[in-house]
């Protein structure tokens, strides 16, 4: 019996031993496991979707602490460093008042991630706050509500951040609201106004998307007006409006706002409509494609509407760092046709605009501006001023631009360089300009590839005034004619180490002159052909032009001579073989591909 007895305790202790070990060893694999992967319990406890409380309605009257202290869904204190917290909510009203209502407090208070749905109609809302201040709702879900989104009444000092807001019957509503912000919201197919503004004032609308909302009558986009107390000083700012039923923006009796820098498209009505609201700037927006057109203004008075984009046409102007301009980058910037911030990964971009100088100086000019990168892209530049000074663009002391496939037409010069550097002009067609189609003065390390120009008088490309060190390549150059002693494809003049390589210089006076103490520039591989008076010119007039370098070009000019060199220490080959010239008279007998005796 002893015997037993001890196999029996022996048998317990052992058993306690092992479990005591194996214990140990799962909590150090299950730690080491953890560690490793860098996860915290707290963390996986905190990551929640907005479902992970499925609630009945929440009614909320100045009774903010009870609901704190009651309810697992409601955290904090309510002050700004720890406001009361409801988050990771769903909540189907199933068409009866309100998802969430709150009322008559000044509470400091956030609604955050939560899905809200089937709200009644009007007053009712997903999120309705009446007398209520200091809250946030951010990155909320909050469709198919019968009446408002989120419907503020009698508010101040509301944030309404980054929610997505769609099929309900207002998207945003504020009413006698005032210091409230409405920042970053998708709010899309709202039956009525996407966002409305009613008796409010000292509101930013920042941000938001727009869009196809009013489709229970006339309504808008964006919705200013009042009733006996205008909305006024509200700012309209950087927001995307389109394909509404009404007018993309609309403030009815409400003066002092602004609209600034919106994109504002394809609405039925206009653009932005005003009636009866004085005092109201409209400023750097991007504006097209509405139904009625851009901008209606009616009955309103001191109204400032500039340096908008109607259906793509934009005023000339002039970007000056030192602020001697229209404006410097940083102002263009914040303009709705205008994007990036003039680094090297992200430029300055002014894109798809159409700029009518309407004679009276340059299309778009730049000055100034040394640090910043930009990109002007695919636009259409026209009718510059008449003189040597004035271009469709004009870049004066500037660094680090590009000009990418865009139109310069009837200008009188397509585009001047001066002073600058950096600069890639590529891809345009530059043509109809009377006088020249590109200049470059005192401007090095440029680079001028795959352009189309055609139809100057004096000159396609001219490149002066110590332009040296600039790489033109894969261009055409056509029909330059008309100017006695001019109609130049390509002239050069003062200037130096210019490559001229791979481009076509036909149908013009002379295809390329070279003069006036012009030296070292490299001509190769270049197709010369059927210019009128001579194919390549490298003249002596009041200084010498040294060493200039032509190989492995076609000359192809039968009503002209091909070549004239009165130039000093000129190469017309490079060591090996020369250039292919049309009239050659001599023999290949062997058959190399050069001729036995020299041209």
């Amino acid at each position: 019996m002893k015997l037993k007895t001890f196999r029996n305790k022996y048998c317990i202790l052992f058993a306690l031993v092992l479990g005591i070990l194996l214990f140990q060893s799962i909590s150090i694999k299950t730690s080491w496991f953890i560690n490793n992967e860098t996860i915290k319990l707290e963390e996986i406890e905190s990551i929640r979707g907005s479902d992970f409380w499925v609630l009945p309605r929440i009614h909320i009257d100045a009774n903010w602490s009870a609901t704190a202290s009651t309810y697992d869904w409601c955290t904090g204190l309510g002050s700004s460093s720890n406001p009361y917290i409801i988050e990771n909510v769903t909540i189907d009203a199933q068409n009866s008042g309100s998802c969430i209502y709150i009322e008559s407090t000044s509470d400091y208070f956030i609604i955050q991630n939560c899905t809200l749905t089937n709200s009644q109609a009007s007053p009712n809302a997903a999120i309705r706050l009446d007398v209520v201040s200091n809250g946030k709702i951010l990155e909320n879900n909050i469709t198919n509500n019968g009446g408002r989104a989120i419907s503020v009444y009698v508010g101040n000092n509301i944030l309404i951040e980054d929610n997505y807001i769609e099929n309900n019957g207002y998207g945003v509503s504020l009413t006698y609201g005032n210091n409230n912000k409405v920042i970053n919201n998708y709010i899309e197919d709202s039956d009525l106004h996407g966002i409305f503004l009613w008796n409010s004032d000292n509101n930013i609308i920042i941000d938001n998307e727009v869009n196809h909302c009013g489709y229970f009558g006339v309504y808008h986009g964006i919705y200013v007006s009042e009733s006996g107390n205008p909305s006024t000083n509200n700012t309209i700012r950087n927001n995307y409006v389109h394909n509404n039923r009404g007018s993309g923006i609309y403030v009815d009796s409400s003066n002092n706002n602004t609209i600034f820098g919106n994109i504002i498209e394809n609405n039925l009505d206009y653009g932005v409509y005003l009636d009866d609201s004085d005092d109201v700037n409209i400023i750097g927006n991007k504006i097209q494609g509405n139904s009625d057109g851009c901008i209606s203004i009616q009955s309103s008075l001191n109204t400032k509407e500039e340096w908008n984009v109607c259906d793509y046409i934009l005023d000339p102007f002039i970007i000056d760092e030192l602020g001697g301009g229209d404006f410097t980058w940083n102002q263009v910037s914040q303009f709705a046709w205008c994007s990036g911030n003039g680094s090297y990964g992200n430029p300055y971009k002014i894109e798809s605009v159409v700029v009518d100088a309407q004679s009276s100086g340059s299309g778009i000019q730049i000055q100034n501006s040394y640090t910043e990168y930009f990109i002007i892209y695919g636009c259409l530049i026209m009718n510059a001023e008449a003189t040597g000074g004035e271009a469709g663009i004009k870049l004066d002391y500037v660094h680090n631009g590009t000009i990418f496939n865009c139109e310069i037409s009837y200008n009188y010069a397509g585009i001047i360089l001066s002073n600058a550097k950096n600069i890639t002009i590529e891809l345009n067609s530059i043509d109809s300009n009377p006088g020249q189609g590109i200049i470059l003065a005192h401007s090095e390390w440029n680079l001028i590839i795959n352009n189309e120009q055609e139809g100057s008088q004096y000159y396609g490309l001219f490149l002066q005034a110590g332009s040296n060190n600039n790489s033109i390549s894969g261009n055409t150059f056509q029909d330059n004619t008309g100017a006695a002693t001019h109609g130049d494809g390509i002239r050069i003049r003062d200037s130096e180490s210019n490559n001229i390589t791979n481009n076509i210089l036909m149908y013009n006076d002379r295809g390329i002159k070279i003069e006036h103490s012009s030296h070292y520039n490299r001509i190769i591989n270049n197709t010369i052909l059927n210019n009128t008076v001579y194919g390549a010119l490298v003249i002596a007039d009041t200084a010498e032009s040294n060493s200039n370098h032509f190989a492995l070009n076609s000359f192809n000019n039968p009503s002209a001579q091909n070549a004239y060199d009165n130039g000093t220490n000129t190469s017309w080959d490079n060591g090996a073989i020369g250039n292919y010239w049309s009239d050659y008279g001599g023999v290949d007998a062997n058959d190399d591909g050069i001729g036995d005796t020299p041209y």
